[in-house]
């Protein structure tokens, strides 16, 4: 059979052109029996051309005769010696010497279904896919398994308690161990009985590993939220193999205790002592809460207290937050300022019309008495004691150096002399009382402890002296100008028959504070009409 020179494909034998590409088949040549393969050459047709296989031009395609195609007519190469091929009869059937051989017509070929072909195409690449996918999911299931018992959620084994009372609870956030732990050995395959100590050690090790954050712990009050982080080292759980599953999260504050608000300046007594501009003061705790009661209060200042003063009363804040965070407590208010008044501390009188009744009755008589004693012992004789009038010294009220006040009650009396060449004459007997004080509680107090006939005067062209003075500047000017003179802080005030000698200066203060006296007075009334 010919070979076709451009496609190699073997036609039929007489074909003339290609079946398969279409070009024209060379005639076969006579084939060169001497140097053909041992075998049956009687069987042979003389004169009948052999194919030269050696002699097939290179570069073209060699005839493969197992790659025939399936569905062509194949050669019958059974009883014929390799090398050679049986161009023979049937068997049965002689084939005359030198004559042709019958074509053989090539069998028709059958129609290819290619629309077969995808069909199974498709359905083995299905086939094929779906056992690639299914290997693929087993895999997955397994290996989603295998994550699975290998992740422990960390939230599960995280405890968040609050504690306290509201405003100022605190948080406690821990990681259960034992639940962690038992997590963990399970993660890794294992319980407590199966496990080596190895094993159990890098599951402790994993709980140790672990380190829980919140980002506010105390001063906490209800309705808050806290966020819980967690950090951990990735050596030790992959030391594990274990996976740690957590994502911070956010936990509302809840049920902590009410507070109880407390006012502890409602419970606070002060206790003054003193007199005004030396004044003291003790704070005492009056409540009768059992907690509140112990409460510690200062006061600053606490001494050489004035009226008018502010004193600043407060609680220490480690007290605050003590009471509020052990008990429950909160103090509405730390601090406190108060002003010190005549009600709170002794004053001294700096008025001579402030002194009560019963004060002027024993000033008097202490005077008296004293000018009395003061003479019991003289040669000169007093007759017509009467009462003249008051000096009153005191501090000025923004000075605050030294507060005090003297009050002298000044007596007129006739005084006659021992010596009968001189007349009887009037003289003035000053008595110095000492202070009258105000008490806080509204009584009033005098100190006897000061009182003393004042003044020493001698009769003019005489030898003669008696005690007191004989005109009222000269007593004026010893008692007050001396003294109101020598101290800036220092005024003073006149009453009944008696002059006044002072100064302009302290003429001008004196009416400078009368006169402010009665505008302030003048003011008050204006506003109580208004109201």
């Amino acid at each position: 059979m010919p070979f076709c020179k451009n496609c190699g494909a073997e036609n039929n034998a007489g074909s003339k052109f290609c079946f398969k590409c279409g070009s024209p088949l060379e005639t076969p040549q006579a084939a060169d029996i001497n140097n053909a393969p041992q075998g049956d050459i009687n069987n042979i047709p003389q004169g009948e051309p052999q194919a030269d296989f050696n002699n097939i031009p290179q570069g073209q395609p060699q005839p493969d005769f197992n790659g025939v195609p399936q569905g062509q007519p194949q050669p019958d190469f059974n009883g014929v010696p390799q090398g050679q091929m049986n161009y023979g009869a049937p068997n049965g059937y002689a084939m005359p010497q030198g004559a042709p051989v019958p074509p053989v017509q090539p069998k028709e070929k059958k129609p290819v279904n290619k629309k077969l072909i995808i069909i199974i195409a498709v359905a083995v690449a299905v086939a094929i896919i779906a056992a690639v996918a299914a290997i693929i999911i087993v895999k997955n299931v397994k290996h989603k398994k295998e994550i699975e018992r290998k992740t422990i959620d960390l939230k599960s084994y995280i405890e968040v308690e609050f504690d306290g009372y509201d405003t100022m609870g605190t948080a406690k956030v821990e990681l259960n161990y034992d639940d962690f732990y038992a997590a963990t050995l399970k993660a890794m395959g294992k319980t407590e009985k199966s496990a080596s100590d190895r094993i159990k050690n890098k599951a402790s090790a994993v709980y140790y590993a672990i380190s829980l954050t919140v980002d506010k712990s105390s001063e906490l009050s209800n309705g808050d939220t806290i966020t819980i982080d967690a950090d951990y080292d990735e050596d030790k759980v992959e030391a594990a193999d274990v996976i740690i599953k957590f994502d911070s999260y956010e936990v509302e504050v809840e049920d902590l205790d009410s507070v109880k608000e407390v006012d502890i300046f409602d419970s606070v007594e002060l206790k003054f002592s003193g007199l005004d501009g030396n004044a003291s003061v003790d704070v005492e705790n009056t409540s009768k809460d059992s907690h509140v009661k112990d409460l510690w209060i200062s006061a600053s200042p606490s001494y050489n207290l004035s009226v008018g003063d502010e004193i600043t009363l407060s609680i220490d804040e480690y007290y605050q937050t003590f009471y509020l965070e052990n008990y429950g407590i909160k103090i509405k208010e730390t601090t406190k300022e108060y002003t010190v008044t005549k009600d709170d501390v002794d004053t001294y009188i700096t008025k001579i019309e402030d002194i009560n009744d019963d004060m002027v009755a024993t000033v008097k008589d202490n005077a008296v008495e004293e000018i009395k004693s003061s003479y019991s012992y003289s040669s000169n004789k007093l007759s017509n004691i009467e009462y003249a009038g008051a000096y009153l010294v005191y501090t000025k009220e923004d000075y605050k150096a030294k507060t005090y006040n003297e009050l002298y009650a000044v007596y007129t009396a006739t005084i006659t002399f021992n010596d009968k060449d001189l007349k009887p004459a009037t003289i003035y007997l000053p008595v110095k009382m000492g202070s009258v004080i105000n008490r806080s509680d509204g009584k009033q107090e005098l100190d006897t402890s000061w009182f003393s006939l004042k003044g020493y005067s001698n009769v003019e062209d005489s030898w003669t002296s008696f005690y007191g003075y004989g005109d009222q500047k000269t007593m004026f000017d010893e008692l007050i100008s001396e003294v109101v003179g020598e101290y800036d802080g220092y005024t003073y005030e006149v009453s009944g028959s008696l002059e006044d000698y002072g100064s302009s200066d302290a003429k001008d203060d004196k009416k400078s504070e009368e006169e402010t006296t009665a505008e302030a007075e003048t003011e008050a009334e204006s506003e109580t009409e208004e109201k």
